[in-house]
């Protein structure tokens, strides 16, 4: 009954997340924001509210923050898996279309965090201004960096409407009715996980990375997915880099809202996701190249290394499940 709860409540979340991109997207046919902007940051976070809210659900009413760590991290490597089974499928198209350095920029910053979380989680740092540990800070600041980087481009074009004979308004409000949907659907599911982890005899960590982690993913891999299939493969790129750096956000305030010790806590499969997450997201550093240097790499290059990522995903999975 647990695992039909959790199938039908994954379904909502899939539902209202499609629906947030699609408003966003109409969104950026209205407006002068920039592609960029759109896409590696608005786009990249609505389809992160429900890693947000399943996270600040295990901080605020679980007291569980196994799983925010297990979710954050889990969600991340699965969306590079994902980037990286669509390059395999799409894999001419994607040889020939460069990303922006924007994106590059922000799986640099995405490794660093991983750099950063290894040396807190193995030392067990716990140094902190009043309620948020020091490293939480920093990945606050990496996600600004991001952003700041992605917010440089400028739209293309002048402003369309064409898209929709909705009015910006009631966009904006359908934008909102489903983000709510979201949010709900999205604490919904921490909670059955939370009883799943029981029922099979998983570690909290590993249930945030396997459960919390694919299903609060789905938005990603339905919107990833429809951009390769139309050709989109920059915005693409940008929705997963934009996704991972904003998960990374996401630890910083569910360590904000968590204020019985630290969320980083150490345990085996916090130290798989962290090693198979960094070697993921290093080998993604060579399917993110900047314009004018993907006309020169070929498409073995881009197939080794997206076999490579997928296998950081398996290798995971084959993980004793630990608690």
């Amino acid at each position: 009954m647990t695992v039909l709860a959790y199938a039908v409540v994954a379904a909502a979340v899939i539902f209202f997340a499609v629906r947030c991109a699609h408003y966003v997207d109409l969104l950026e046919e209205m407006t002068p924001l920039s592609g960029a902007f759109i896409g590696g940051v608005i786009l990249a976070a609505v389809t992160s509210l429900p890693e947000l809210f399943t996270s600040l659900s295990a901080t605020l009413f679980l007291s569980k923050p196994e799983l925010v760590l297990g979710n954050i991290l889990g969600s991340d490597l699965f969306n590079l898996a994902v980037l990286a089974v669509l390059v395999l499928c799409f894999l001419r198209r994607f040889a020939s279309a460069p990303v922006d350095r924007s994106h590059r920029s922000a799986t640099l910053y995405a490794l660093i965090c991983y750099l950063l979380l290894t040396v807190t989680v193995l030392s067990g740092w716990e140094m902190a201004i009043s309620t948020v540990s020091v490293p939480s800070l920093f990945l606050a600041l990496f996600y600004g960096l991001s952003i700041r980087r992605m917010s440089g481009g400028e739209k293309a074009g002048a402003p369309k409407a064409k898209a929709s004979r909705l009015p910006l308004g009631a966009v904006v409000l359908r934008f909102s009715a489903a983000a709510a949907g979201l949010v709900l659907a999205s604490i919904a599911i921490t909670f059955i996980t939370d009883r799943l982890a029981g029922e099979f005899g998983l570690g909290a960590t590993f249930a945030g990375a396997l459960f919390l982690g694919v299903a609060t993913s789905l938005p990603e891999v339905s919107s990833t997915a429809a951009l390769f299939r139309s050709g989109n493969i920059n915005a693409a790129v940008g929705n997963i880099t934009g996704s991972n750096i904003f998960n990374f956000f996401i630890l910083f305030l569910a360590d904000l809202s968590y204020l019985r010790g630290s969320i980083y806590v150490r345990d085996q499969q916090t130290g798989s996701l962290l090693l198979f997450g960094a070697a993921a997201e290093l080998l993604t550093l060579f399917l993110v190249v900047p314009k004018g240097r993907a006309e020169r790499a070929g498409t073995a290059r881009y197939a080794a290394v997206s076999v490579g990522i997928a296998v950081c995903y398996l290798a995971f999975l084959l993980t004793p499940a630990g608690s």
